[in-house]
């Protein structure tokens, strides 16, 4: 599993709660922790857009995951 999130600062403890939260849970349902995306210094509807580097990291991130996905089920 993958954990992909956004947050409106760039403090750097911003995503210390949800990545807490979220390997806590992967583990509970046994499904290994393959790795974040995390965007810091997004707050607005639509400001994604302005951060054409999160949709290539997105790409190459789900890439990764599916690859990591079908070598385990082999």
């Amino acid at each position: 599993g993958m954990l992909i999130a956004v947050g409106g600062t760039d403090f750097p403890h911003t995503f210390d709660g949800i990545k807490l939260e979220v390997k806590s849970f992967f583990h509970c349902l046994n499904i290994k922790y393959d790795g974040e995306l995390l965007l810091p210094g997004v707050d607005e509807h639509g400001e994604i857009a302005h951060h054409p580097e999160a949709l290539a990291s997105a790409l190459r991130a789900g890439e990764n995951l599916a690859r990591t996905l079908i070598e385990e089920s082999r």
